[in-house]
């Protein structure tokens, strides 16, 4: 309250009344938490947590508090620029130049044989909803995709039948008040603390507060799973199927249904 913590990035730069506030979502990683970002003049100063129990309460990662400077680095674009049809060379333009070549661009190689839009797996759903609105309605592609990454046939079958939909309306998934009630969670190629930092304060303390036990399928017991207090299986990566088969069937792990089994991207690339 006397001032004695100060982040070292904000102090002495401006005032709290100075500051404009917007809520917003950390883009971070996958894990929605919620935000609130401070800036002046166009400048963000600061960005602190939001508040969103069924979230990350009111809590964020260093990540999502302090790692937002990259929006001003020296060598990020400022203004627009398009490509010269004669010389080839980027030259500056204007906003509503800029959107005229976009759209002519985009309406060539739509006719040309498609377009394909890459929007990343780290948005909302609000904003994934608008990527793919624009992709059906405006560019007639159905080709819309989260993943940048090698990928199969089995993942988009899986994702189709288990996951698309849940737990947007209630009708299941798992969501982070079910992590700290779960008396076993099992992580499969998933490292919370690098990859997910609100699931792994969720899981930090449902081990420490509510018991939980954490088994990871992971070569070796990193920093990150210490912290929320996990039992290595130790697991060769690729392996991580037959290690979750071999969970199952022992029943020592404590691996039933009432289990929760976290599986990081990279899994996608393992049978």
């Amino acid at each position: 309250p006397v001032g004695a913590l100060t982040s070292e990035s904000y102090r002495f730069r401006s005032r709290p009344f100075d500051l404009v506030s917007t809520p917003s979502v950390a883009e971070h990683d996958a894990c929605g938490a919620s935000i609130r970002v401070d800036h002046r003049r166009g400048r963000v100063m600061r960005r602190l947590s939001g508040d969103d129990p069924a979230v990350n309460e009111e809590w964020i990662t260093d990540k999502d508090r302090f790692a937002f400077t990259y929006a001003t680095a020296d060598d990020r674009l400022r203004y627009p620029q398009v490509r010269d049809a004669e010389t080839g060379d980027l030259r500056p333009a204007s906003w509503p130049e800029a959107f005229a070549v976009a759209a002519r661009g985009l309406a060539a190689a739509r006719d040309a044989g498609g377009v394909g839009v890459l929007p990343g797996g780290r948005l909302t759903a609000e904003d994934a909803y608008a990527y793919g609105k624009l992709a059906r309605v405006a560019l007639g592609t159905n080709d819309v995709d989260f993943r940048a990454r090698p990928l199969s046939v089995e993942e988009a079958d899986f994702l189709a039948a288990h996951v698309v939909g849940t737990g947007v309306d209630g009708s299941g998934g798992v969501t982070y008040a079910d992590l700290e009630t779960a008396q076993t969670v099992v992580l499969a190629g998933l490292e919370p603390e690098d990859e997910a930092g609100t699931i792994f304060l969720r899981l930090r303390k449902a081990s420490l507060q509510h018991g939980t036990r954490v088994l990871a399928l992971a070569p070796f017991t990193s920093r990150g799973l210490r912290k929320v207090g996990a039992t290595l299986v130790p697991t060769a990566p690729g392996q991580e199927a037959a290690s979750l088969a071999a969970l199952v069937e022992q029943a020592a792990h404590g691996v039933d249904k009432n289990a929760i089994v976290l599986l990081g991207e990279r899994l996608a690339t393992s049978p």
